[in-house]
């Protein structure tokens, strides 16, 4: 009998080891771990949370624009959060909740806003064969405009960091000229790049030499060279305008039309005739080009004998 009460209270204390044993299993706690701030960029954003818990876990967004590839699991697991391109300036935030029981924990996400930079903001280009490399830094999509016909771009549109370059018409003119192109970025980012091309320089002209001078006659050459291919070149010449120009409603103003052949450089030679004994006359070279209408500096020369009496050579009438 003694024995056998001794049996029954070492099987109550092993009874109650065990189910205190069990309630401090029932006791533990259950926990998530996942990361709690992350910062991803403003395009083709996506980072894996990993999870480590002992319970059930749900997530959710609190914005439209993160999406978790899951939307719970069970102990240890991981979730996906995906973001669309942010096309805004400024920096977003978003918060990814992970619930487990009556507790949450919180991943806290900020997504970079759209920017792009350029290698330079402002260019000054020759007025001849001119072309420019833009660097585009970016973290977004970006496309290019400009409302000027003489700059030509050879790319439209890029995705993050690119290239792109301009190339322009010859500047034709002896005025310098300026125009801009805007770089477009994210939902109104704008970048904007000033372009100077300067003007052409004018066509140069080589001294006059006058050769053969008399009473009547005298020849004539020098030389000219000009950035672009001229149409027509020659001289012009007066014995009373001291600056003469084509196209002066002035009949005493004369021309001789030495070369049409499309050049940029020439010799102009030519022989005059009919001139006033005794006489002193005005002189210029002059090329028709896509400058327009150029001159060279004046060189005057007086014609051989004394002043004409009647019966003299033939002159013109002036």
């Amino acid at each position: 009998m003694k024995k056998q009460l001794y049996k029954s209270l070492a099987f109550a204390a092993l009874l109650s080891l065990s189910l205190s044993m069990q309630s401090c299993t029932d006791k533990e706690e259950t926990d998530v771990y996942a990361s709690t701030k992350v910062d991803l960029p403003a395009r083709n954003a996506s980072q894996e949370i990993q999870v480590t818990a002992n319970t059930a876990w749900g997530v959710s967004s609190d914005v439209t624009w993160a999406h978790v590839s899951v939307s719970n699991g069970t102990a240890n697991g991981n979730f996906t959060v995906t973001l669309d391109d942010n096309l805004g300036l400024e920096s977003r935030q978003a918060v990814i909740s992970i619930s487990y029981g009556t507790d949450k924990k919180t991943v806290a996400i900020t997504q970079a806003g759209a920017k792009a930079t350029l290698s330079t903001n402002e260019v000054t280009l020759a007025a001849k064969n001119a072309s420019q490399e833009i660097k585009v830094t970016s973290n977004t999509t970006w496309n290019v405009e400009t409302e000027a016909e003489w700059i030509h771009l050879d790319n439209t549109s890029g995705t993050e960091n690119g290239t792109f370059k301009m190339t322009l018409d010859d500047n034709q003119s002896l005025e310098a000229r300026q125009a801009t192109v805007i770089v477009n970025y994210g939902s109104d980012g704008k970048e904007t790049i000033t372009v100077h091309q300067e003007a052409s320089d004018p066509t140069t002209f080589g001294k006059a030499e006058i050769t053969g001078i008399t009473r009547h006659e005298a020849k004539v050459s020098g030389s000219f060279s000009s950035p672009f291919d001229v149409q027509e070149y020659g001289i012009v010449y007066s014995a009373t305008a001291s600056e003469p120009t084509l196209n002066a409603d002035d009949r005493n103003i004369l021309s001789i039309k030495v070369g049409t052949a499309p050049t940029s450089q020439g010799t102009i030679s030519t022989a005059i005739s009919n001139l006033k004994s005794a006489t002193t006359y005005y002189l210029r070279f002059y090329t028709r080009g896509p400058l327009g209408t150029e001159y060279s500096a004046v060189t005057t020369f007086k014609t051989d004998g004394q002043t004409p009496s009647e019966g003299d050579h033939t002159t013109p009438e002036i």
